[in-house]
């Protein structure tokens, strides 16, 4: 009689220690996700100060150094966005991440006169918020660079952003049919997205990778999930 009391102690022992994880696993979820819809909040407010100074600043290179680093701080809101609004705190669901991030890249910079259509396919690729904001920055810079330079004429063209499930691993491809990349060519600003694409590439696989083909440009980044 005693070891049955015992051990019906210790079962109820044990489901109040799970019920207690649960709350505090429950706790820690709504904290998170509240702390990153605050950085959301915050990192907007920072993009729309920049948006302010772009419409007053009366030089070009100003405005478009400014506009690239609204770009950039929209990119990591977005991904605190995500974040808060997901039913996994930890895990940013990239074509939702992706989707948000490539229409208010092209509504920013429609609004300084580029003419582009842009085409996106994204397959279900989760993953954490740290390689997750590295594959939304390497997609700010790339779209960026691919609306700005890949047209010449002024008419615009198409812009293909796609996130491909590859085996067990994803790839980030930017394409286009303009006027093509060409290695010898010097940056056309001042090389900090090229660095920063390099950079982050290698974080989230293997690297940035241009692929040749015989009209436009091709950029490739592999990413390994974990």
């Amino acid at each position: 009689m005693q070891q049955a009391l015992e051990s019906a102690e210790l079962r109820a022992a044990k489901r109040k220690a799970d019920l207690e994880i649960i709350a505090a696993k429950e706790r820690a979820e709504i904290l998170l996700a509240e702390v990153n819809h605050r950085v959301a909040n915050s990192l907007a407010l920072v993009a729309a100060l920049i948006r302010m100074q772009v419409s007053s600043s009366k030089e070009p290179a100003v405005k478009a150094a400014l506009s690239e680093t609204q770009a950039r701080i929209t990119a990591i809101a977005g991904m605190h966005r995500s974040l808060y609004t997901s039913d996994d705190v930890r895990i940013v669901e990239m074509g939702r991440y992706l989707s948000t991030l490539v229409s208010d890249l092209a509504g920013t910079l429609e609004k300084s006169g580029h003419k582009t259509r842009i085409v996106t396919a994204f397959d279900k690729v989760d993953l954490a918020s740290d390689r997750a904001v590295s594959v939304g920055m390497i997609l700010t810079e790339l779209l960026t660079n691919a609306i700005k330079y890949a047209y010449q004429d002024g008419d615009g063209g198409e812009i293909r952003v796609s996130l491909e499930r590859v085996g067990s691993n994803a790839r980030l491809i930017v394409e286009d049919d303009g006027v093509g990349f060409d290695d010898n060519t010097a940056p056309a600003g001042t090389g900090l997205g090229s660095r920063i694409v390099t950079s982050m590439a290698k974080t989230v696989g293997e690297g940035l990778a241009y692929i040749p083909r015989d009209r436009g440009t091709c950029a490739e980044v592999p990413i390994t999930l974990e």
